[in-house]
């Protein structure tokens, strides 16, 4: 809708009288008239004139209903997995006509023209998932003998005639007409070599079932679009690969998309998806989280949008624009390489912020650091990092226990020795954890029963100390506690692996750094997501302090007034710990204003 809109508002700009849009549908008809519409009598021909002369009659109809009805049935074209958001948006469609049109009480139906039909134009299916076509030479041809193109001349005339269609038994005979031709072509493409069962899929696709989504999307069998699209707007679900079901198809995404890596998400293979369904100038404008900047899983996405595609735009948008728990942002990425030499980036009112170049950008292949921040903002980062070194040489984390089944596996009493008390990532706060009660029943053995569970063994929890964070949080904000009661956490933590301590680094330091000032803006202006992932964290820099011992003390102190009383407030004692780390990373006073949003 918001791109006929923007479609229409060109119209109006270039052509303000609808005289060359008008003379463009004549030529359009008297083309098909030479083509699809050659067995069509003389009456049919004229019918048609006549429906456009209709449409730019601007005694029945506003200049925009022409421009709306064309640009629908030419230039536009819509897909969802769900059948009522295709349902929603013809909806949507069909008021945009109607309030083009001029009411006459003394006409039929107040003089209002019948809708148009958008079965074609709009559809339910997995845009995900194609079809498989065999190669015939060195090209995919969907019609290889004559038989099928005039076949296909057909269909395309039936959905043509079907899309003005006006009575109930005009409807009925075009579809009738579409399905026989359906089931025609599927037996002309086994006999030209296709499997039966691909040429069966297409045939069973029935655009006209109004509450079926096809398991498959197949933009030329179903829009005639044989060269690809010049423009893709969208806003693709996000969703982690790791909780697609069933397996049998994380297995194919995993298969069939070179994005996907680790966890990475949908979002990812859509925006593959969308340059493989593009022309190669076409243009692709996505809604998608900012995790895929750095984070690891995102390595291989990056890859094709850095070296393989050109990326001429960024909005940067806020937390709230939309339902989703991430920072979401605008993407403009044109499918030739090398079209743009830097991406433009605007905050969420359009206003222009800053310019990156590309040839920055491919040195490590990452937009890691948030690119809203200004030099002065860029520069703290570069102190921040001087000289430090990464968490994971340090010590290294992993997520906490993923029960499979959190109904069998938590309770809130202890039945026997195997119920260990557990905390959640919402029981993590900055030095301390509030336990509620919780207990995990821990039977890795039963755990394992589940594809996909993570139970890890009691040597990974029962050991003298170690840190955990929460692994989500919606402030945006790194908590860390210190932990040295052997306790058991969920998967909504990240957990340190005793294992791989070096020993030589106080974890009560570890935990002193993690919580301060100072993390906190580099991790949260670096990667921009609630979720702190494990490869996130393992990049953190840490400064090794010559004498750990001051910051171990009053570590020290804010634990045992946590243990004494949650709710002490020990305010002053982190301010201290905070002005110890600006001292530690060598900032000076306006970089720490800057730190300390003063600035």
């Amino acid at each position: 809708m918001g791109i006929l809109q923007k479609m229409v508002h060109i119209l109006q700009k270039l052509d303000s009288d609808n005289k060359i849009w008008k003379e463009v549908q004549l030529q359009k008809a008297e083309q098909e008239s030479k083509t699809a519409f050659e067995i069509e009598d003389k009456q049919a021909r004229q019918d048609q004139l006549l429906e456009i002369n209709e449409a730019f009659d601007q005694s029945i109809n506003d200049p925009d209903y022409a421009r709306k009805l064309f640009l629908i049935e030419n230039c536009i074209y819509g897909v969802d997995i769900q059948p009522i958001a295709i349902q929603i948006s013809k909806l949507r469609f069909f008021i945009s006509l109607v309030v083009e049109q001029k009411v006459n009480p003394e006409k039929i139906n107040f003089g209002i023209r019948p809708l148009p039909n958008l079965e074609t134009k709009f559809v339910a299916a997995n845009t995900l998932i194609g079809i498989e076509k065999p190669k015939i030479g060195d090209q995919l041809n969907m019609y290889s003998t004559d038989g099928l193109k005039k076949l296909e001349t057909e269909l395309k005339k039936v959905r043509s005639k079907l899309f003005s269609a006006k009575s109930k038994d005009t409807k009925i005979k075009y579809r009738q007409r579409d399905e026989e031709l359906r089931n025609q072509i599927a037996e002309e493409l086994e006999k030209s070599g296709w499997k039966g069962d691909t040429a069966q899929k297409l045939a069973g696709w029935d655009p006209y079932n109004q509450n079926a989504s096809s398991p498959f999307f197949d933009p030329e069998w179903m829009f005639d679009v044989k060269e690809g699209f010049d423009v893709l707007i969208g806003n693709p679900p996000y969703i982690n690969i790791s909780n697609l079901k069933p397996d049998e198809y994380r297995l194919e995404l995993r298969n069939k998309f070179r994005s996907a890596k680790n966890k990475s998400d949908t979002y990812a293979f859509f925006l593959e998806q969308g340059f493989n369904l593009l022309k190669s100038q076409g243009t692709l404008s996505y809604i998608i989280p900012q995790t895929w900047k750095a984070t690891d899983s995102f390595s291989k996405l990056r890859e094709i949008i850095f070296k393989d595609k050109s990326i001429s735009k960024i909005v940067d948008l806020e937390f709230g624009t939309f339902d989703a728990i991430v920072k979401p942002m605008v993407v403009v990425i044109s499918n030739a390489f090398g079209k743009y030499s830097s991406i433009e980036v605007f905050n969420d009112s359009f206003e222009k912020t800053s310019e990156i170049k590309i040839s920055e950008v491919l040195k490590d292949s990452t937009l890691s650091i948030n690119t809203t921040l200004n030099k002065e903002q860029k520069r703290v980062f570069q102190v921040i990092e001087k000289d430090s070194v990464p968490l994971e040489n340090i010590i290294q984390f992993s997520r906490g226990i993923k029960t499979s089944d959190d109904s069998r596996f938590i309770h809130t009493s202890a039945k026997n020795k195997d119920y260990k008390k557990v905390f959640r990532g919402k029981n993590i706060k900055g030095f301390e954890m509030n336990w509620n009660g919780d207990y995990v029943w821990y039977r890795p053995d039963l755990m394992k029963e589940k594809v996909g569970s993570v139970s890890h063994t009691k040597e990974f929890f029962e050991v003298p100390q170690k840190l955990v964070t929460q692994r989500v949080n919606s402030s945006m904000q790194l908590l860390c506690a210190y932990d040295d009661n052997r306790n058991y956490f969920l998967d909504t933590t990240n957990v340190s692996r005793y294992e791989t301590w070096d020993k030589k680094t106080s974890l009560k330091y570890l935990c002193a750094i993690l919580n301060s000032k100072v993390i906190n803006y580099w991790y949260c202006n670096k990667y921009l997501m609630p979720t702190i992932g494990i490869y996130e964290m393992h990049t953190i820099p840490i400064k090794k302090a010559k004498d750990q011992k001051p910051f171990i003390t009053i570590v020290d102190k804010i634990l045992k007034a946590k243990e004494e009383n949650a709710m002490t407030d020990t305010s002053q004692l982190e301010k201290q710990l905070d002005e110890m780390v600006y001292k530690l990373y060598e900032l000076t006073e306006e970089e720490i204003k800057i730190v300390e949003g003063r600035k």
